[in-house]
């Protein structure tokens, strides 16, 4: 599923040459029959040929297909309105249970936060989610973290057996894409660390501790890189 809203954050602005085209499409090149996919688009009142959700391949497939690959493409043209991310995602959920097959799991490249017009709540979603024994993977493409629902960020992948990635960037999409068929297959390494944050304010839970950390790390010795990690801030109960 992808998130063809323009409001709050725009395609138009970060990502001018449709990197988010060539990264889809490379995963879709590359699957070679080791599964099976069916893409669509969401946005409400935007330019989709359907408001709310747009199927390009109505059945899943499990190779490259021109025709396909083409309204991909044809996405560029269609950027516009708000984030229907709920509703879209319940119909794809619906969608998705009323075709044959197992171990179904629904990857969403998320832009924007729901706009707060879906039908659907958020707690809907994920028990229609778990009723269809459906993942909903999230991959997050965000500029400010303002425009996140974290509520959503956490829980949707969460509380459904998916997972969650975060791209501050629209060149690190290729990166996400190329590798999607591993991470579907629990096959990459992650790393996990525990950071203190030691914070000169009684409130450590205000809104200006809630955005992000920069992790500098050394790599083969030689490259000094760094990279943003959002975070949200929880009280414990």
């Amino acid at each position: 599923m992808i998130d063809q809203s323009d409001s709050v954050e725009s395609y138009n602005i970060s990502d001018p040459n449709n990197q988010r085209f060539q990264a889809i499409n490379g995963f879709y090149k590359t699957l070679n029959g080791e599964g099976e996919v069916i893409f669509s688009a969401y946005a409400r009142n935007g330019k989709l040929k359907d408001d709310t959700l747009t199927i390009l391949n109505n059945d899943f497939s499990s190779e490259w297909d021109e025709e396909t690959a083409k309204k991909m493409l044809d996405l560029t043209h269609t950027t516009g309105g708000t984030s229907c991310m709920y509703d879209a995602i319940y119909k794809m959920i619906n969608y998705m249970a009323a075709r044959p097959g197992s171990n179904k799991s629904l990857v969403v490249l998320a832009r924007n936060k729901d706009d707060g017009k879906s039908a659907h709540t958020l707690d809907e979603v994920i028990q229609l989610a778990k009723d269809k024994n459906i993942k909903i993977n999230l991959i997050w493409m965000i500029k400010n973290y303002l425009n996140v629902n974290f509520d959503a960020l956490r829980k949707l992948p969460s509380k459904t057996g998916g997972f969650l990635v975060y791209n501050g960037y629209v060149y690190q999409l290729s990166t996400v894409f190329l590798g999607l068929k591993k991470i579907l297959r629990n096959e990459y390494k992650f790393y996990r660390f525990r950071a203190t944050l030691l914070i000169d304010s009684p409130d450590y839970f205000a809104d200006a501790f809630r955005d992000g950390i920069k992790i500098y790390y050394y790599s083969f010795s030689s490259y000094y890189i760094w990279n943003y990690v959002p975070f949200y801030l929880e009280k414990p109960n």
